[in-house]
């Protein structure tokens, strides 16, 4: 909602300054009216969803949609040792390029990425997975270039397609990149940009601005020059997200991405940002973000598998735990925001299954996050989930608050 005001009145040629006061003054309003009504529907509101339990939650949600089961991790590194490339030495970047049925970009994808003109050392890898059309035979005049390899492989999904890209980039790269398919480079100058400010600060990952195309329209969403060399926080939730950012490869040395799941960049913020030590940004627009009416973000408004977004933050907290990672305040506030803002996601859908959603992620909240670790802004929303007020989440999920 902040975001929308202020872009709504930069439209309208309001100062930068004067723009961003507009959004916080409104962003800050609506706020308290929703804080209001949250205290008095507490006060004159009988909660009976604190009545249903846990299991009778689970089970009406799970019989409408399940969770994924994540297949064997170990099944992406035993394809990956099957495949060979045809180098003597290590690259310093692999460009990772997954695509399925993409027939009508893949090919402008991959040519902005083997016109890139640099210094540096990098691979293409091109990884169909499973494609039903002609996508991966209009590649077939790109193996004439000895950096760049098309492989085929049988549907395993976006994340299996990438994971096969990561362990390869593990055994010839440095750095790794992600460019989806019906995306492209923005200039042959974007990979040169990058990795010069990567190896130039030794940095563990650096984000490139990016041009969002609609379609004659390009929208630029420019980043500073900066350099953090005492990492960044995963508060800073905008940042997850895969395409368009040189990774060193060693952040992914034992992370995939989820497989079966919508929104497995969520895995970005839990464990990729919160190990990076040295983060850059270049103010050079490197990716162009193609808004394509038929790709998943635009197409999976209304669907059920969107339930995937409430279980995603469990199957990450799971992660954790597992990884004896421990819940602080910083991983708390993620937490809440992708289980309020990110839960937008489920608009479309009936509200009887938003309201178990609501639920379930109330019982995620209680079992997982501690009231000592909750930062002053996030308690007003702890408070919401802890109190089962489904009318005032489901308020500020609508805003985008």
């Amino acid at each position: 909602m902040h975001n929308f005001i202020f872009k709504k009145f930069r439209s309208i040629y309001f100062p930068v300054f004067l723009s961003k006061w507009i959004a916080d003054f409104f962003f800050f309003l609506l706020r308290m009216i929703v804080y209001i009504y949250f205290e008095f529907s507490n006060i004159f509101k009988k909660n009976t969803s604190s009545l249903i339990s846990k299991e009778k939650v689970q089970a009406k949600l799970f019989n409408i949609y399940s969770p994924p089961s994540p297949s064997n991790k170990e099944k992406f590194v035993q394809n990956s040792a099957d495949i060979k490339l045809s180098l003597r030495d290590k690259v310093e970047l692999a460009i990772i390029v997954p695509f399925y049925n993409e027939a009508a970009f893949i090919e402008k994808c991959v040519s902005s990425a083997l016109a890139q003109r640099t210094i540096f050392s990098f691979i293409v890898l091109a990884i169909d997975d499973g494609s039903t059309d002609h996508g991966a035979e209009t590649l077939e005049e790109f193996k004439k270039f000895d950096n760049f390899f098309l492989i085929k492989q049988k549907n395993q999904g976006f994340s299996g397609a990438r994971n096969i890209g990561i362990q390869l980039a593990k055994k010839y790269a440095k750095y790794l990149f992600f460019l989806d398919g019906d995306d492209y480079l923005f200039s042959n100058n974007s990979i040169n940009c990058l990795l010069t400010e990567a190896l130039r600060v030794d940095a563990d990952l650096v984000d490139g601005s990016y041009a969002e195309i609609r379609g004659n329209e390009k929208f630029y969403h420019k980043f500073n020059h900066v350099i953090k060399k005492n990492g960044i926080s995963n508060e800073d939730i905008v940042l997850g997200y895969a395409w368009g950012r040189v990774m060193k490869v060693e952040l992914w040395r034992d992370i995939n991405f989820p497989q079966n799941y919508w929104f497995e960049d969520t895995v970005l913020n839990f464990l990729i940002i919160p190990k990076v030590k040295i983060y850059a940004a270049v103010r050079e627009t490197c990716y162009a973000y193609l808004v394509n009416p038929e790709g998943i973000t635009q197409s999976s408004k209304g669907k059920i598998k969107n339930l995937d977004t409430l279980y995603i933050v469990e199957y990450m907290l799971k992660e954790l735990a597992d990884r004896k990672i421990s819940i602080d305040i910083k991983y708390s506030h993620l937490v809440l925001f992708q289980l309020s803002a990110r839960m937008s996601r489920l608009d479309g859908l009936p509200e009887n299954i938003r309201f178990y959603a609501f639920l379930y992620a109330s019982f995620i909240v209680k079992k997982y996050l501690r009231q000592d670790q909750i930062r002053k802004p996030d308690r007003f929303i702890f408070r919401v989930f802890r109190l089962q007020n489904f009318q005032v989440w489901n308020l500020l999920v609508k805003l985008r608050i």
